[in-house]
């Protein structure tokens, strides 16, 4: 019950927006995906999912620039930083604010606990496909969805359990036995509970020095992801003086083609552990990172939280429980070539303040002009 677990889809919408659309394709999309209208009530000490109609609609706000109580930024910023209510609320909800008739912010949160990285893809890209179609008085033409979320997590528990839990647990006790965190030189002594409180660099890498790294990767036979973590393993080793080298990233744990256009909390998070001989070449280490990935994905399945429970890993308020230090590549969007007729569509970028989770964060966003990379720090 805290917003740093909300995912804010924040966009500035140029043009002559229908509104109308605008809602009837929200609403659309609460009837096409069961997780969009559906609340967690708990009973007895167990949580289960409550789907409500297909009626229900879609949560959205609409405001005049008239009737703001502050500032744009702060108007928004409340709105993402407000907390989901479980047992009465569905846990998405849209703001839009008109600044003129032909300036409009949409402001649309979703709770981690529905919703991933992939799934804000989905959605975008359905969002602007209900629009563009409304906007005709055509009905959309999306994929028919063969199962949805509530489908798979009753499939997962079912699954893994028995020799498959046990084989993939197997794996990691052994693979992270003994590890080590990584300490990183830091600026302050380590607060005793984490803050959250947090700050946000950028840098961008030209398609041509991207093209570069792509050929480095080409010629080793990894993919980019498995190049750039190499890359910033052997960074980390260098700054912490350690060769024993940790760090999370999320998977999409999306096995089968029919989980594609579903959209829930499906991403889990791989710990991956890597030797780093500071004497040896960067091919070398590309090549450890290669199979420590590759062993990792093979054992991608079991939830996070379980492989904490299961190493026995003792809780420290100060730090996030196996590593510190997350990476994340967004490949190319089929995102990026999407859009609402007649509007130009851009993120709305406020002032809106940085929580972040671990003690570094890197996302390195792969676009048709280069790599976006942005570093959170706590």
């Amino acid at each position: 019950n805290t917003s740093l677990y909300h995912i804010p889809m924040n966009l500035r919408l140029s043009g002559d927006l229908d509104v109308v659309a605008l809602r009837a394709s929200l609403d659309y999309l609460v009837v096409r995906h069961e997780i969009l209208r559906s609340r967690l009530k708990s009973n007895s000490g167990f949580s289960y999912q409550e789907i409500l109609s297909p009626e229900t609609g879609f949560n959205l706000i609409k405001l005049s620039s008239t009737e703001l109580t502050s500032d744009v930024d702060s108007v928004v910023e409340q709105f993402v930083s407000r907390s989901f209510n479980f047992e009465s609320d569905t846990l998405c909800r849209g703001l839009l604010i008109e600044l003129s008739p032909q300036e409009h912010i949409l402001s649309i949160v979703f709770h981690h606990v529905i919703s991933d990285g992939w799934s804000m893809d989905i959605f975008y890209r359905e969002l602007c496909t209900c629009y563009n179609s409304f906007t005709l008085s055509l009905s959309p033409e999306l994929t028919e969805l063969s199962v949805q979320y509530v489908d798979f997590s009753v499939w997962q528990r079912s699954w893994l359990q028995g020799e498959v839990l046990r084989r993939q647990l197997d794996y990691w006790l052994s693979r992270l036995s003994g590890y080590s965190y990584l300490n990183l030189p830091t600026d302050m002594p380590r607060p005793a509970e984490q803050s959250y409180l947090g700050g946000r660099v950028s840098q961008f890498l030209s398609l041509s020095t991207s093209s570069e790294l792509n050929e480095l990767c080409r010629n080793r036979s990894v993919t980019l992801f498995m190049g750039l973590l190499a890359i910033l393993k052997g960074l980390l080793s260098r700054y912490a003086n350690q060769d024993d080298v940790t760090l999370g990233t999320p998977i999409a744990n999306r096995r089968h083609s029919c989980l594609d256009n579903v959209i829930g909390f499906f991403v889990n998070t791989l710990v991956l552990r890597t030797h780093v001989d500071r004497h040896s070449s960067i091919s070398d280490l590309i090549g450890e990172v290669e199979k420590t990935t590759l062993d990792a994905y093979e054992h991608q399945d079991i939830p996070f939280e379980q492989l904490v429970e299961h190493l026995n890993v003792s809780r420290d308020l100060g730090r996030h429980p196996l590593f510190q230090v997350m990476f994340v590549l967004h490949s190319l969007s089929s995102s990026e070539d999407v859009y609402f007729s007649g509007i130009n569509s851009s993120l709305y970028t406020s002032n809106l303040s940085i929580s972040s989770k671990f003690d570094l964060t890197f996302n390195v966003e792969e676009l048709s002009t280069g790599l976006s990379i942005s570093i959170d720090y706590a």
